[in-house]
């Protein structure tokens, strides 16, 4: 038994680590033999529980999709904005170029 095993477990009379369990005192879970214990209900309940999962990944697929949907249109309808905003800035500038003697003359 090398130093680590021993300080971990102790002296054990030749015992394995894997003989012992868990330093912590957690058993060992070995997946026992497979039968009995009502084992085809636990399966038809995570088949429930997986078909449920599916279910719920699809609808948030379409949520996911109705989103892309309106935040696409939000850019849109930003971008317009922004462009109608910058364009009556550039009309603005330049009817006040064309008329900057009748303003000047109007502020005096």
């Amino acid at each position: 038994m090398s130093a680590d095993v021993h300080i971990l477990y102790g002296e054990h009379g030749g015992a394995s680590s894997a003989d012992m369990g868990d330093p912590l005192g957690m058993p060992a879970l070995d997946g026992g033999d497979g039968g009995g214990g009502g084992m085809e209900a636990r399966v038809k309940h995570l088949e429930d529980d997986v078909s449920e999962i599916k279910s719920d990944m699809k609808s948030m697929r379409s949520d996911m999709t109705d989103i892309k949907v309106i935040l696409a249109r939000i850019e849109s309808e930003l971008s317009h904005k922004v462009s109608y905003t910058w364009m009556a800035i550039f009309f603005i500038g330049i009817a006040s170029l064309i008329l900057r003697e009748q303003i000047m003359e109007a502020i005096g």
